[in-house]
């Protein structure tokens, strides 16, 4: 896999993250 698409793959994983505990917070 291209480093790229790691890179990508990580700021998915964490934005997803960070919108259900923001989802859970509220």
């Amino acid at each position: 896999m291209h480093a790229v698409t790691v890179v990508v793959a990580v700021i998915e994983v964490i934005a997803i993250t960070a919108t259900r505990n923001a989802v859970v917070a509220a």
